[in-house]
């Protein structure tokens, strides 16, 4: 049955695999060991929070291993994951709480001071710290996993099952929760590895944050599912991030272009040895040709995506020769993607003419979580 759990089934196949690299403090692990600790992250939510399938758990985290605990343990659990933006403010954090109708949260030490704030607006079954607590009795990470064994049970979850929650900016009314289902996982992984060529060679660093849809979705996942290596940031530090592509001979990174300037601006792009990076990806905004001219003349192919949290989030691939032949394209729809630019009364536009772009294919979401007027709106009658 096809499911999220992509960790999973990567560990059974590859379990000795290198798998992640933390940059903070240069701890790595291999496929079998980060599936076990989100396996123990599941036993604890359903022994000691309690959680059953279709319950919503919060988030709220730098990028750290613990976040990828949590997120994987969604696949193993029928649990859904909800990621909180790591900028909100707490009347933000107590919408969304309130929304998902989530019944635990996770919380990084750091917002300890938000999430005081935050108590004082909702009610949840469980806090949960994973080091300072903002309150005495908040239950402490490392004390609540748990030892699966062999006899503890693993829910059922069918495709059309909700693994994550992911809230939009909110920039037409009120954040929505985009339902990304188990099916939707899996796909995007998959068809990511097909459509870009992935390899299980690549290395990947992830420095934009992992609560965002380009954090889990463009590598994480793919790279996951062909067996690769993700070398993962705390946050975004430019000099860093061109030493750790050095160190760990990276082959593939993803940025928007706003951040792939700051990294070119950075004194160690001139001489930085990027002799293993086989092409970069830019994502989320327009990528400006002096970008792509600065980077290639640094002998580095650069190409140029496009995607939303709705679908995918990856859902255009180009050849390394289309990066150069047509700068500033996005390519071509990936596998198993249907394209096409409507007019304003729905009717497909003739070649050359602007229209709507509407996707199809198994990467599309399933809808907006308890809000069936908006799902309306973004899914037609034929997906």
């Amino acid at each position: 049955m096809l499911h999220g759990d992509v960790l999973g089934e990567r560990a059974r196949l590859t379990p000795e695999k290198a798998a992640l690299v933390f940059v903070p403090t240069a701890e790595r692990f291999t496929y079998r060991q980060l599936d076990a600790r989100a396996a123990a992250c599941a036993a604890g939510w359903r022994s000691r929070l309690g959680l059953a399938k279709g319950d919503c758990i919060g988030i709220l985290a730098h990028n750290r291993v613990e976040f990828l605990d949590n997120f994987f343990a969604a696949g193993k659990s029928g649990v859904i994951i909800v990621p909180l933006g790591t900028r909100l403010t707490a009347p933000e954090l107590a919408y969304m709480v309130r929304d998902s109708g989530m019944r635990a949260l996770v919380y990084d030490g750091a917002f300890a001071p938000v999430v005081r704030e935050l108590k004082g607006m909702v009610e949840l079954d469980h806090w949960v710290t994973l080091d300072t607590p903002a309150a005495p009795s908040d239950l402490r990470y490392a004390d609540f996993l748990s030892r699966p064994t062999t006899h503890d049970p693993r829910p059922t979850v069918s495709p059309e099952d909700t693994y994550c929650l992911l809230y939009t900016s909110g920039t037409t009314g009120k954040p929505k929760g985009v339902m990304l289902p188990h099916r939707m996982i899996a796909w995007n992984a998959y068809n990511t590895v097909m459509s870009w060529q992935l390899r299980d060679t690549d290395v990947a660093p992830i420095f934009t944050p992992l609560y965002h849809a380009g954090g889990v979705s463009v590598f994480l996942l793919p790279l996951f599912a062909a067996g690769g290596t993700i070398v993962l940031h705390a946050g975004f530090d430019p000099g860093e991030i061109w030493r750790t592509i050095e160190r760990e001979r990276c082959t593939v990174a993803m940025a928007v272009p706003t951040i792939f300037k700051l990294l070119m601006e950075d004194p160690a792009f001139a001489t930085a040895d990027l002799s293993s990076v086989r092409w970069l990806i830019s994502g989320g905004a327009p990528l400006p040709l002096y970008l792509i001219e600065a980077y290639q003349r640094r002998g580095v192919v650069f190409k140029q995506g496009y995607g939303l949290t709705e679908v995918g989030v990856n859902c255009f691939a180009m050849t390394v020769e289309q990066s150069v032949a047509k700068k500033g394209s996005i390519g071509a729809p990936m596998m198993f993607t249907e394209a096409k630019l409507v007019d304003a009364d729905g009717r497909e536009v003739p070649p050359g003419e602007v229209g709507e772009l509407l996707l199809k294919g198994p990467h599309v979401c399933s809808g907006y979580w308890h809000n069936p007027e908006a799902t309306a709106a973004a899914l037609d009658a034929g997906g």
